[in-house]
């Protein structure tokens, strides 16, 4: 198929600070009118927008400025959280998190940025770039590394990306530019994606399984409930989010879990929890039949230099061997995990 995607740096051309300026002040002024007629239909009366709530949307509309400079200059990067087969305990592939490294602020958390992003559009470059990194990583690390021609790689996309027609052909691009097969990319969508613009996002997965490429829906159960209507997308699997996971050492707390590790299996798709913390999690998901997992017991989100040591060390000892049940250490493996 031929390439119609610019490259990530050409990304942004389309979005000038001209129509960028004017899109967060259309927003800005918007929500102050949105709040001052919530307050006059509470008690009749016209109130000021506070001062306090102005300063929070300039804050945002300065943030949307530098997200998009941190964009043109490259201070964006990926850090990459490992996924394992629950059963073997083996090393199956990576979830890339983008992280931005601020001149001044330093590591900033998505919490902060990605909302922003999605108001103002950035989100479409920004996840475009992010698709095209891991990408091009995991196929390094496949041609480079022995025993790594296996590995999966999963890339979350906003609704903004699942909107667009034409995202497909920019996911094929994307494979073809990097000589990936299809099956090795594993995107990963929220239910809002679905809810949105339905009809769009299910012809677009449709599209991606005919491509052979896999859609996950993530943080399942937290969102808007689509359970009646998870059918009619073309999904591969549920991740269950860190919040239902995080509470199943509680009593009675992991029925919920297990029912949604069910409801998956009936619908013919797999399961992968995440925010797995502690020996007995990853063991009762296990027996529960939850397939794949990822969380800090296993190791948390590292640079690629060092998920390339993780990889290699899967290879020389496997990750059963490499002591497991120990707590993690402060690079994020257990401590035989570290090369």
């Amino acid at each position: 198929m031929s390439s119609k995607r610019k490259r990530s740096g050409e990304s942004l051309s389309a979005i000038s600070s001209q129509d960028l300026a004017e899109e967060l002040l259309k927003r800005l002024y918007a929500r102050r009118l949105e709040i001052a007629h919530l307050l006059r239909s509470l008690n009749g009366q016209t109130h000021q927008v506070s001062q306090p709530m102005f300063q929070h949307w300039a804050k945002r509309f300065t943030l949307a400025g530098e997200v998009r400079d941190a964009i043109d200059e490259g201070q964006f990067l990926i850090h990459y959280q490992p996924q394992v087969n629950l059963r073997t305990r083996k090393l199956v592939g990576f979830e890339a998190l983008v992280r931005w490294r601020h001149p001044k602020r330093g590591l900033v958390s998505p919490c902060d940025f990605v909302s922003v992003a999605e108001e103002t559009g950035l989100i479409v470059p920004l996840g475009d770039w992010v698709l095209d990194q891991a990408c091009r990583q995991l196929s390094s690390w496949r041609d480079e590394i022995p025993g790594a021609d296996s590995l999966q790689m999963h890339v979350n996309m906003a609704s903004a990306q699942i909107g667009r027609p034409d995202t497909p052909i920019l996911v094929e691009d994307c494979l073809q530019r990097y000589n990936l097969p299809p099956n090795a990319l594993h995107l990963e969508i929220t239910e809002t994606s679905v809810i949105e613009k339905p009809e769009v996002a299910a012809r677009v997965l449709e599209e991606l399984r005919q491509a052979n490429v896999h859609v996950w829906l993530d943080d399942f159960g937290i969102g808007h409930s689509c359970l009646g209507s998870l059918h009619q997308f073309a999904l591969s699997g549920l991740k269950i989010d860190r919040s239902f996971v995080g509470q199943m050492e509680q009593p009675n707390s992991g029925l919920i879990t297990k029912a949604i590790i069910a409801l998956a299996h009936n619908l013919e798709l797999q399961v992968t929890a995440e925010g797995i913390e502690t020996p007995r999690q990853a063991e009762e998901l296990e027996r529960w039949g939850c397939e794949y997992g990822q969380g800090y017991y296993f190791s948390k989100p590292v640079p690629a230099s060092a998920a390339a040591k993780y990889i290699v060390a899967q290879t020389l000892v496997g990750l059963e061997q490499a002591n497991y049940a120990q707590a993690p250490s402060s690079s994020g493996f257990p401590p035989m995990m570290v090369v």
